[in-house]
């Protein structure tokens, strides 16, 4: 069954999911992001975190600096790395989101 998480009130974001995901297989989500979208500065420690861009361009942060990740492009983000997110253009961001393992992330 499709889940939707509606975080735009605190993070100006959307997350889609699929509620029946095993814990032990990789997580994914599409995340819609909004102009002004943004995470804060956090880690996973136990999961990588992966992002494919498929519309707009994703601002991340990771090893200390902001770069663009722009439609088809992607990005690993390794496990236990401090990294960020936010929207800066004027236009959505949507990108396929995954943590790997799963564990826990659908409880989000």
């Amino acid at each position: 069954m499709k889940k939707v998480l509606d975080l735009r009130k605190v993070f100006g974001v959307t997350l889609s999911f699929e509620s029946e995901q095993n814990p032990s297989e990789p997580f994914e989500m599409e995340m819609q992001l909004e102009p002004n979208g943004k995470s804060s500065v956090h880690a996973h420690p136990h999961q990588q975190e992966f992002y494919d861009v498929k519309e707009g361009e994703l601002d991340i942060y990771l090893d200390d600096r902001w770069s663009t990740v722009k439609a088809e492009q992607q990005v690993l983000i390794p496990q236990a790395t401090k990294h960020a997110f936010r929207n800066s253009g004027t236009k959505n961001v949507i990108a396929l989101n995954k943590h790997v393992p799963g564990l826990r992330t659908k409880e989000y």
